[in-house]
């Protein structure tokens, strides 16, 4: 009899719990609220979604510019070694020479030369004559 009982109990304790699913709280944001995210400020993965083939065509044209100036530079054995291993940025196009050469008529001679390539936009000659 006790043994039933035990049973009944049992049962009637598993019928009785109950499986309803307690609704769940929305996560504390600490008093920030939910903002639309602002379509100016692009993040750089959807930067790179809708401009990537764009940006690597002009990063690929800006390499080919530098490379045509090192060479230009590299094949012209009348400039100093100093001369030939100043500093090339290329940024769409626009050339910006950095460094220092020897004299005048080098930091001349490299603008003319540079001037004569015709995918450059623009070139910022910023080199300097050094004082040595």
């Amino acid at each position: 009899m006790k043994k039933h009982f035990v049973i009944y109990l049992f049962v009637l304790s598993l019928f009785s719990c109950e499986t309803k699913e307690k609704p769940r709280k929305p996560p504390l944001n600490h008093g920030v609220q939910n903002q639309p995210e602002n379509p100016s400020k692009k993040s750089p993965k959807r930067n790179f979604l809708s401009h990537g083939i764009v940006q690597s065509l002009e990063e690929d044209k800006d390499r080919q510019i530098t490379q045509n100036i090192r060479k230009h530079l590299m094949n012209d054995k009348t400039l100093s070694f100093i001369a030939r291993n100043i500093t090339v940025i290329t940024e769409d196009g626009v050339v910006t020479l950095r460094g220092k050469v020897p004299t005048e008529v080098e930091k001349n001679k490299i603008s003319q030369k540079i001037n004569l390539i015709p995918s450059i936009v623009t070139l910022n000659n910023k080199l300097e004559v050094s004082d040595d």
